[in-house]
Parts: C-alpha cells; structure tokens; sequence
C-alpha cells in the first residue's frame, strides 16, 4: 500500500500519505478537539484506525473517518497495532485492549498492573505464530517487555531492566525480529529477539535515544538527531525504511531512511 498516517494533536486531524510520506492529505473527522494519541493501518484491507481519549475514529477506505466510542478513564491508549485480524492497544496504568475488527468496540484482554506505563505494542510471524510484544516502564522507571503467543490473550514478562531509567519506547518487527528502543543508550541501546523470549542489547553511545534513534550519524549530507531539540518523536518501519519525526525544532518534517539502511537519513 505505501501508506503512512499520523495524526493531529487535539484537533481532531488525521494526516494520511499513500506514496510512502511523499505528500500528504488532511481528513477531518465530525468530532473535533479530541486528543488522538495512536493510529494504524490493516494493510491487507486499507483499514485505518485511531485510538483517543474517549473517542476514536476509523476509515474503511482512508479518507472518511468516523468517530467512535474509545478508551476513556484514566487508561489512556499510547501505542496501536493491528496484525493476524486483532487490532490491539496499550497505554497508561497497565491495561492491553483488543477489537476484533476496525468498527469494533475495545474490549480489555488484560490489566497487568496499575503502576506500569506501556508505550508501544508490535506484532511478528515466528514459526506460523503471531506473537505479540510491549514495552514501556515501571513506577520506578525501569524498562520491562511483555510477551503474548495466544493472540494478545494472556501476557507474561519477557525482559525487565537491571537498573532505573531503562524506559522501552519503542518496539518494531523487522528482517526477522524484534527490536525494541531505550533510553538507557551506553547501557542497553537496542534490545534485539527473533522469538520475543530472549533478548540480546547492542550499547550504543550518545544522548538518550527514546523514538528517535539518534544513533543516526550527522555527516556529510545525512540527517543527524544527536542535538536535544531534534529529537524525533515517533518512528515506523516500512518497506527497509525508517521513517522518524517531527522534532521540536522541525514539528512539521518527517524523515525517511535510505533502504535497508536505517542509519542514513
């Protein structure tokens, strides 16, 4: 499909891209002044689907969006993914929400715990099974994984940080496995698993990466993320390609890696 979303900050605007981020068009939706906080795509279909407080949105053809009932309380959604027919949404004070098509209501899968912050939810094929993975971070600020393999059904710990302040951030499949994103860069880096179990780390050296991967090397003509203000705030992978952005120096850029080449922007 080639296509990218991202949506707007309390204004009840989705930005959607069908030539991989190349131009971008507006779609309203009836309801405005809501806060999205997630959104996704069923590539297999052309379903799109957002994730609010309160209220959320989807699009069965990626141009009208109509709003739904969301996830309201005080367990507000942070990360969205849909794989294998589930869409499934993690967020604040500890709860994982499935729906079983993109109309369909939320529904809890499981409350983990109040005190744990999860910030991103990603799905791979490993031996015909879906498995499913989220990170985030405890109370005491410590990074920790969780694992699914029955469909988003039951949840067990998969990986948990020795130390403080090794907050997961994000969590993407790609060539074959998981990677998962801290902001503990000397200590931990990138955390690598090709069966969601085992996790191995690369340490990186630097500023903290959290999303935006400021492992990115600044030379030459190559786009580099290293200074505090030009931080992205989101990444995805599609196609071989990284795609990171915007920063608080440049809110209304994106940036796309060279193929296969996530460090080369």
């Amino acid at each position: 499909y080639g296509q990218v979303g991202i949506i707007g900050n309390a204004s009840g605007t989705i930005y959607t891209s069908e030539d991989d981020g190349q131009t971008w068009a507006t779609r309203s939706v009836s309801t405005a002044n809501i806060n999205y906080r997630a959104i996704d795509v069923d590539r297999d279909h052309g379903y799109w689907r957002t994730a609010g407080a309160n209220v959320g949105a989807y699009s069965t053809d990626g141009t009208t969006y109509i709003s739904i009932a969301d996830i309201s309380g005080s367990q507000l959604p942070i990360s969205l993914h849909y794989a294998n027919d589930l869409w499934v949404g993690v967020g604040e004070n500890g709860a994982i929400w499935t729906a079983t098509s993109v109309a369909a209501p939320w529904s809890t899968s499981v409350t983990l715990f109040a005190s744990i912050t999860l910030n991103s939810v990603y799905s791979g094929e490993v031996n015909g099974t879906t498995l499913w993975v989220a990170g985030g971070f405890t109370a005491g600020l410590t990074g920790i994984i969780y694992a699914s393999s029955d469909n988003a059904s039951t949840w067990s710990v998969a990986w948990i940080g020795e130390v403080a302040s090794t907050k997961v951030y994000c969590i993407r499949w790609f060539a074959g496995k998981f990677s998962a994103l801290t902001d503990k860069e000397e200590t931990y880096g990138i955390l690598e698993s090709i069966d969601a179990t085992t996790w191995s780390r690369t340490a990186l050296t630097g500023n903290p990466m959290r999303t935006s991967y400021s492992a990115a090397i600044d030379h030459g003509d190559n786009e580099g993320f290293g200074e505090a203000n030009h931080r992205p705030r989101a990444i995805a992978s599609n196609e071989g390609r990284l795609v990171i952005g915007p920063t608080n120096s440049e809110p209304s850029s994106l940036w796309g890696s060279e193929t296969n080449n996530f460090l080369r922007f």
